[in-house]
Protein backbone atom coordinates (compact mmCIF):
# COMPACT_ATOMS: atom_id res chain seq x y z
CA UNK A 1 0.00 0.00 0.00
CA UNK A 2 1.48 3.74 -1.24
CA UNK A 3 1.72 6.10 0.95
CA UNK A 4 -1.02 7.66 -0.90
CA UNK A 5 -3.13 4.91 -0.57
CA UNK A 6 -3.38 4.68 3.33
CA UNK A 7 -3.65 8.60 3.36
CA UNK A 8 -7.13 7.75 1.49
CA UNK A 9 -8.17 4.96 3.05
CA UNK A 10 -7.53 6.42 6.47
CA UNK A 11 -9.57 9.74 5.31
CA UNK A 12 -12.50 7.41 4.35
CA UNK A 13 -11.91 5.39 7.36
CA UNK A 14 -12.45 8.45 9.22
CA UNK A 15 -15.44 10.38 7.33
CA UNK A 16 -17.13 7.12 8.44
CA UNK A 17 -16.28 7.23 11.79
CA UNK A 18 -17.28 10.96 12.19
CA UNK A 19 -20.62 10.01 10.54
CA UNK A 20 -21.25 7.27 13.06
CA UNK A 21 -20.13 8.44 16.04
CA UNK A 22 -20.41 12.29 15.32
CA UNK A 23 -17.52 15.22 14.88
CA UNK A 24 -16.29 15.61 18.05
CA UNK A 25 -15.78 12.06 18.82
CA UNK A 26 -14.18 11.97 15.62
CA UNK A 27 -11.76 14.68 16.13
CA UNK A 28 -10.67 13.32 19.57
CA UNK A 29 -9.79 9.93 17.92
CA UNK A 30 -7.19 11.82 15.78
CA UNK A 31 -6.08 13.62 18.16
CA UNK A 32 -5.10 10.14 19.92
CA UNK A 33 -4.01 9.22 16.51
CA UNK A 34 -1.67 12.07 15.68
CA UNK A 35 0.41 11.76 19.73
CA UNK A 36 4.05 11.20 19.74
CA UNK A 37 4.82 7.95 19.07
CA UNK A 38 1.79 7.04 16.86
CA UNK A 39 4.24 6.84 13.59
CA UNK A 40 7.33 4.09 13.53
CA UNK A 41 10.62 5.87 14.31
CA UNK A 42 12.37 4.52 11.31
CA UNK A 43 9.24 5.71 9.15
CA UNK A 44 9.89 9.19 10.72
CA UNK A 45 13.90 9.56 10.12
CA UNK A 46 13.30 8.55 6.33
CA UNK A 47 11.09 11.20 5.89
CA UNK A 48 12.68 13.76 7.83
CA UNK A 49 16.58 12.96 7.47
CA UNK A 50 17.46 13.02 3.64
CA UNK A 51 20.70 15.74 3.87
CA UNK A 52 22.40 16.18 0.60
CA UNK A 53 25.37 14.08 1.89
CA UNK A 54 27.98 15.61 -0.80
CA UNK A 55 27.18 18.95 0.51
CA UNK A 56 27.61 18.39 3.89
CA UNK A 57 30.97 16.93 3.28
CA UNK A 58 31.50 20.00 1.37
CA UNK A 59 30.42 22.17 3.87
CA UNK A 60 32.55 19.80 6.80
CA UNK A 61 35.25 20.54 5.28
CA UNK A 62 35.25 24.79 5.35
CA UNK A 63 34.17 24.14 8.96
CA UNK A 64 36.16 26.93 10.80
CA UNK A 65 36.74 24.76 13.88
CA UNK A 66 37.29 21.63 13.03
CA UNK A 67 37.60 19.18 16.52
CA UNK A 68 38.87 16.06 16.52
CA UNK A 69 36.19 13.19 17.66
CA UNK A 70 37.44 10.49 19.10
CA UNK A 71 34.89 7.52 19.01
CA UNK A 72 35.21 4.65 21.85
CA UNK A 73 34.00 0.88 20.46
CA UNK A 74 34.19 -2.05 22.77
CA UNK A 75 34.41 -4.89 20.77
CA UNK A 76 33.31 -8.45 22.38
CA UNK A 77 32.27 -11.02 20.33
CA UNK A 78 29.83 -9.39 17.91
CA UNK A 79 28.96 -11.02 14.64
CA UNK A 80 31.22 -9.79 11.77
CA UNK A 81 28.29 -8.35 9.84
CA UNK A 82 27.17 -5.80 12.61
CA UNK A 83 31.23 -5.13 13.79
CA UNK A 84 31.21 -3.99 9.43
CA UNK A 85 28.40 -2.16 9.61
CA UNK A 86 29.30 -0.75 12.65
CA UNK A 87 32.60 0.42 11.66
CA UNK A 88 31.36 0.95 7.78
CA UNK A 89 29.01 3.60 9.02
CA UNK A 90 31.65 5.45 10.39
CA UNK A 91 33.94 5.34 7.74
CA UNK A 92 30.43 6.80 5.82
CA UNK A 93 30.42 9.90 8.03
CA UNK A 94 30.38 13.63 6.07
CA UNK A 95 32.71 15.11 8.74
CA UNK A 96 36.09 13.52 8.70
CA UNK A 97 37.81 14.55 11.25
CA UNK A 98 37.64 11.43 13.65
CA UNK A 99 39.39 8.89 15.15
CA UNK A 100 37.99 5.09 15.73
CA UNK A 101 39.28 4.08 18.51
CA UNK A 102 38.31 -0.05 19.14
CA UNK A 103 39.04 -2.21 21.87
CA UNK A 104 38.76 -5.76 21.20
CA UNK A 105 37.74 -7.11 24.95
CA UNK A 106 39.64 -10.45 24.23
CA UNK A 107 37.12 -12.02 21.82
CA UNK A 108 37.08 -15.73 21.37
CA UNK A 109 36.49 -15.82 17.71
CA UNK A 110 39.12 -15.26 15.48
CA UNK A 111 37.24 -13.77 12.50
CA UNK A 112 37.11 -10.62 14.82
CA UNK A 113 40.46 -9.74 14.80
CA UNK A 114 41.19 -10.56 11.12
CA UNK A 115 38.15 -8.04 10.46
CA UNK A 116 39.34 -5.23 13.04
CA UNK A 117 43.22 -5.90 11.47
CA UNK A 118 41.68 -4.91 8.27
CA UNK A 119 40.07 -2.01 8.69
CA UNK A 120 42.94 -0.90 10.56
CA UNK A 121 45.27 -1.59 7.57
CA UNK A 122 42.57 0.24 5.22
CA UNK A 123 42.59 3.79 7.14
CA UNK A 124 44.87 4.97 9.67
CA UNK A 125 42.02 6.60 11.76
CA UNK A 126 41.08 3.79 12.59
CA UNK A 127 43.08 2.51 16.14
CA UNK A 128 42.85 -0.82 17.80
CA UNK A 129 44.03 -2.64 20.17
CA UNK A 130 43.56 -6.30 21.60
CA UNK A 131 43.21 -6.73 25.13
CA UNK A 132 44.72 -10.00 26.36
CA UNK A 133 41.77 -10.87 29.22
CA UNK A 134 38.09 -9.60 29.01
CA UNK A 135 37.99 -6.79 31.00
CA UNK A 136 34.12 -6.19 30.15
CA UNK A 137 33.09 -3.48 28.55
CA UNK A 138 33.93 -0.48 31.53
CA UNK A 139 37.79 -1.51 31.32
CA UNK A 140 37.55 -2.03 27.34
CA UNK A 141 36.03 1.66 26.87
CA UNK A 142 38.74 2.39 29.10
CA UNK A 143 41.31 0.83 27.04
CA UNK A 144 39.99 2.22 24.11
CA UNK A 145 39.97 6.13 25.54
CA UNK A 146 43.62 5.33 26.13
CA UNK A 147 44.05 5.56 22.37
CA UNK A 148 41.67 9.13 22.24
CA UNK A 149 43.80 12.05 20.59
CA UNK A 150 40.13 13.91 20.04
CA UNK A 151 38.97 16.84 21.85
CA UNK A 152 35.82 15.06 22.19
CA UNK A 153 34.91 11.81 23.02
CA UNK A 154 31.90 9.83 21.13
CA UNK A 155 30.69 6.76 22.63
CA UNK A 156 29.68 3.91 19.88
CA UNK A 157 28.46 0.13 20.43
CA UNK A 158 30.17 -2.71 18.39
CA UNK A 159 26.90 -3.21 16.83
CA UNK A 160 25.34 0.11 15.92
CA UNK A 161 25.29 2.02 13.00
CA UNK A 162 25.80 5.61 12.77
CA UNK A 163 23.99 8.09 10.06
CA UNK A 164 26.16 9.30 7.89
CA UNK A 165 25.31 13.28 9.40
CA UNK A 166 25.94 12.36 12.90
CA UNK A 167 29.34 13.42 13.37
CA UNK A 168 28.79 16.65 10.67
CA UNK A 169 26.20 17.69 13.23
CA UNK A 170 27.93 17.24 16.47
CA UNK A 171 30.80 19.32 14.24
CA UNK A 172 27.94 21.61 13.14
CA UNK A 173 26.64 22.44 16.73
CA UNK A 174 30.31 23.15 17.77
CA UNK A 175 30.97 25.66 15.28
CA UNK A 176 27.84 27.66 16.75
CA UNK A 177 28.37 26.91 20.29
CA UNK A 178 32.05 26.86 20.67
CA UNK A 179 31.80 26.96 24.73
CA UNK A 180 30.39 23.40 25.13
CA UNK A 181 32.12 20.69 26.35
CA UNK A 182 29.11 18.25 26.06
CA UNK A 183 26.73 17.24 23.51
CA UNK A 184 24.50 14.49 24.37
CA UNK A 185 22.57 12.77 21.25
CA UNK A 186 20.72 9.28 21.22
CA UNK A 187 20.56 7.70 17.63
Amino acid sequence: ESSWERKKRLLKKGINYARTHGVKKAIRRVKLELKPGSIDYAEWISRHEKPDLKEQRKEAQGFAYRPLISILMPVYNVEIKWLEKCIDSVLDQTYDHWELCISDDASTDPAIRKCLESYQAKDDRIKVVFRQENGHISLATNSALEMAEGEFIALLDNDDELPPFALYEVAKVLNVHPELDLIYSDE
